[in-house]
């Protein structure tokens, strides 16, 4: 099966969990025909336009959820084929921009790093990564401790977690994990197993039809060399160009960058990202 590129898959979601958000408790007397679209949509900017719009707008998030099903469907179905090709490809820029604005250094620093974008058309999304110890038990006493922290790896087991999180109006749709289990030691880096935790829907148009996970490189020996993993997730959308299927996938790098045997550590270089 020919699988979307990820980002392309967002930018088609983003909307729609936005505007699917459960109703408040002032849902009323507001009139759906006022962003109902019927003049046709010609460029990508004005799709874009018109999606924050909606997005932004405290009136539609009052609405009951066929309502704002509706709104959605009649704002793609009057877009050319050019609009929505343009603004999939502005959105794809964006979130490249966002995954690739990851913090590193950070990470090596102090065990996690994130980044939350907000996308042109007024959705957001959440890039995090993390790298915590299997073994040890972190007992927090005041908020300058951190769970994280460790620049060198101590030889043990590990675990490099990469998280994507898709938010809009303030309410979690739902997110995807690809979490790394891995190990240090004299032999250098081993991967275990992977796992889909903490992949979860929170909102009904954020249905994970399935995910899975696998190591792809399970050993690195010298510095140099990695250990990877792959996550693969199809999650089913709710209105318009949301429906059907979508299908997600992230890939992990876990390189080893430096093995000290006599102090029985050693430095890694972490990183996540979107492919075909």
């Amino acid at each position: 099966m020919n699988k979307k590129r990820f980002i392309a898959g967002v930018s088609t979601l983003t909307l729609a969990f936005g505007m699917l958000n459960s109703i408040p408790a002032n849902a009323e007397e507001t009139d759906k025909e006022q962003f109902i679209q019927e003049s046709t949509i010609e460029t990508k900017q004005e799709l874009m336009d018109t999606l924050k719009e909606v997005n932004e707008s405290s009136e539609v998030a009052k609405l009951d959820h066929d309502d704002k099903v509706e709104i959605a469907e009649s704002i793609f179905e009057n877009a050319t084929e050019k609009a929505k090709e343009g603004y999939e490809k502005k959105i794809m820029e964006e979130l490249q921009e966002g995954s690739e604005g990851l913090d590193q250094e950070k990470l090596q620093e102090t065990g996690y790093t994130s980044n939350k974008i907000t996308l042109s058309d007024g959705s957001d999304v959440k890039f995090e990564a993390s790298d915590v110890s299997e073994d040890d038990n972190y007992v927090l006493q005041g908020q300058s401790l951190s769970p994280y922290r460790k620049e060198t790896k101590g030889y043990g087991s590990r675990r490099y977690t990469a998280t994507v999180t898709f938010t809009s109006f303030g309410a979690k749709a739902g997110k995807i994990s690809l979490a790394n289990h891995y190990s240090v030691g004299k032999y250098g880096l081993k991967m275990r197993y992977t796992s889909k935790s903490p992949t979860e829907s929170y909102l009904s148009v954020f249905d994970i039809n399935s995910a899975s996970t696998e190591v792809t490189k399970s050993t690195a020996s010298k510095a140099g060399q990695a250990i990877k993993g792959y996550g693969d997730y199809s999650v089913k959308g709710g209105a318009g160009l949301f429906s059907g299927t979508k299908y997600f996938e992230i890939r992990s790098t876990i390189k080893l960058v430096s093995l000290n045997k006599t102090k029985k550590t050693a430095y890694v270089d972490q990183r996540y990202n979107f492919l075909d």
